[in-house]
């Protein structure tokens, strides 16, 4: 298991466990929603400063966003007819997603800034 992969499975974790010291759940859910955004433009600045900008490429990163919110959606689905409590599920994704969206901005924005 690659340091990366192991990352993911932390953030997973992460996520789960951070919902029990954040007052409002939403703040979870705000937090990846700013990252999401800021890595999509981090994305478009990289790609128009390697002169490789292309709609079908940011079509396709658009689509992948619209995923993690998908997934998130599903988690939530899930708690409610399981009922398990402080749901802990969608939690648990969302910290995972927002830790991967932080490394993938943070890509971006050091092949933008270093080449």
């Amino acid at each position: 298991m690659n340091l990366l992969n192991l990352l993911y499975c932390f953030a997973f974790c992460v996520g789960g466990v951070a919902r029990f010291f954040i007052n409002n759940p939403n703040e979870l859910f705000h937090a990846l929603l700013s990252f999401v955004v800021l890595d999509y433009i981090a994305g478009i600045i990289k790609a128009c400063s390697k002169n490789k900008l292309n709609s079908e490429i940011g079509a396709k990163g658009i689509l992948k966003k619209i995923k993690i919110f998908a997934l998130i959606s599903l988690a939530n689905i899930f708690d409610k007819e399981f009922h398990l409590h402080y749901f802990m599920l969608r939690d648990a994704i969302t910290g995972f997603f927002l830790i991967k969206e932080i490394i993938s901005m943070n890509r971006n924005f050091r092949t933008f800034i270093w080449g």
